[in-house]
């Protein structure tokens, strides 16, 4: 998301063009996410707390708040937090609402409702920091519905200015800007409606209005910090350690910046400036390496620092086309590779660093897209070919198709698995010759759902999601 240049998306693929992208959606654009089950799933946001999300990669969007959330938008910080989790084959339990059962009115114009729960594997919250409330919803990626959202925050005040989740899902860090940090437990762990507090429009007892509230369902904030006068910038959890968290702090004419608790689940977490070499000027946006929580990575007023010993020494990061530019985001993300093969164990501790400048261009850390993604475009099938597998369209109505480049002749193995890990398509051609290879998915003979698909040559394995949405 770019201020006055709308929202811009980079697909890789196809591109000659280092300056070349693709703007989806016009305006200030502010924070953006990608489903990792669903690659056409796009998120963005606008000033003050607008959210959208599209279901065809950008080609259009829609808001989608529900009637909780008033006014819509509700009001927020110019560049809006938000983040979307997901359990990537993680295979976890979650709970879902499937019904209501009215329990014994309690009192003259008070009832409470259990509810009728049922569990889904693999689930994705979607996090929104608004004025005063942090939202979540557990349907932002199901696009035949209207998302149903939760307030999981209590007693916060103040615009929240940056947000960070654990690994696991169970645990929010926030920020605001008037200096404090909250933490929001036991997410994970929640059933969202399990206890509806239920009040009758009193006199009129048959009409009932009911609230899903996190005392409820045991989601539970405590105010963990105060920086008074000051903007909590970034958070950022370890992702080995859900206690280890680094928070920066923005504001000029002040002397620290940047400061560390190893015990962020305690009761009452300490704080230790970390500040070290590091020149006095406000931070913007941090990183916790997600192999060694030593290693930290900052954006600040004068580019791109980091420490390799926990903050004890700072260094600033030149090379390539960067420079001491102002650095507003930094995000770490798997290698691309990753995806496609995520049961192959190459890129499993690879990861990526994407940085947002303020006026100076986005960069990568890690890979060359240009490099490593070029690709030609199939004018019949639409796809863009390379040396990694390609699915078209995605999601899959009836059908679509799979292909790669070839370098060479050779036997190509085609299997299809569901989430769980079970074979529910296998083909076989026998001495392909080399070029390009196209594989014609049926879509009519699966259910809606997230799939692998794999590719077996002589000497690689290739891996790409695809979805069936009929």
């Amino acid at each position: 998301g770019t201020q006055d240049n709308g929202t811009q998306f980079i697909p890789f693929l196809g591109l000659n063009d280092k300056q070349n992208a693709i703007e989806v959606n016009g305006g200030d654009g502010g924070y953006t996410e990608i489903s990792k089950f669903n690659p056409n799933a796009f998120f963005a946001a606008t000033p003050q707390g607008g959210l959208l999300r599209s279901a065809n990669a950008g080609g259009s969007f829609s808001d989608f708040y529900d009637l909780d959330i008033i006014p819509d938008p509700p009001g927020g910080s110019f560049v809006t937090p938000f983040l979307l989790w997901e359990g990537v084959f993680d295979q976890i339990v979650d709970t879902i609402i499937i019904g209501k059962i009215p329990t014994p009115i309690q009192g003259p114009n008070h009832a409470e409702y259990d509810t009728i729960i049922d569990t889904v594997n693999t689930p994705a919250k979607f996090f929104v920091g608004l004025d005063n409330n942090v939202y979540m919803t557990k349907e932002a990626t199901d696009f035949s519905l209207t998302p149903e959202w939760f307030r999981i925050s209590k007693g916060i005040s103040g615009v929240i200015e940056s947000m960070a989740i654990s690994k696991d899902g169970d645990v929010l860090y926030v920020g605001n800007n008037a200096g404090r940090i909250y933490r929001i437990t036991n997410i994970r762990n929640a059933v969202y409606g399990l206890r509806w507090s239920c009040a009758f429009n009193f006199p009129d007892t048959t009409t009932i209005t009911c609230f899903w509230t996190p005392d409820s369902a045991n989601v539970i904030t405590d105010e963990i910090a105060l920086f008074a006068s000051r903007n909590v910038t970034g958070l950022s959890v370890d992702p080995n350690d859900n206690a280890h968290v680094v928070m920066t702090l923005g504001n000029y004419n002040n002397t620290k910046y940047v400061y560390e608790t190893k015990n962020g689940l305690d009761t009452v977490p300490s704080w230790t400036s970390i500040q070290g070499n590091l020149p006095a000027m406000p931070v913007y946006s941090v990183v916790i390496d997600a192999n060694d929580g030593n290693i930290i990575y900052l954006g600040t007023e004068f580019g791109v620092w980091a420490s390799s010993n926990g903050g004890g020494s700072w260094s600033v990061e030149i090379g390539g086309d960067m420079d001491n530019v102002p650095t507003f985001m930094i995000r770490q993300e798997h290698h691309p590779r990753y995806w496609d093969d995520p049961f192959n164990a190459t890129y499993k501790d690879s990861f990526v660093l994407y940085i947002a400048t303020h006026g100076r261009g986005l960069f990568s850390s890690g890979f060359d897209p240009y490099v490593e993604f070029p690709g030609i475009e199939d004018e019949e099938t639409n796809i863009t070919f390379s040396k990694s597998l390609q699915v078209y369209p995605n999601p899959i109505n009836n059908e679509g198709y799979a292909g790669f480049i070839m370098e060479k002749t050779a036997d190509v193995h085609i299997e299809i698995y569901d989430l769980q890990g079970r074979l529910v398509e296998h083909y076989e051609e026998l001495d392909h010759i080399a070029g390009k290879f196209i594989y014609v998915i049926d879509g009519t003979k699966f259910h809606n759902g997230t799939y692998l698909i794999r590719a077996i040559t002589e000497n690689e394995t290739r891996v790409a999601k695809m979805i069936i949405l009929r």
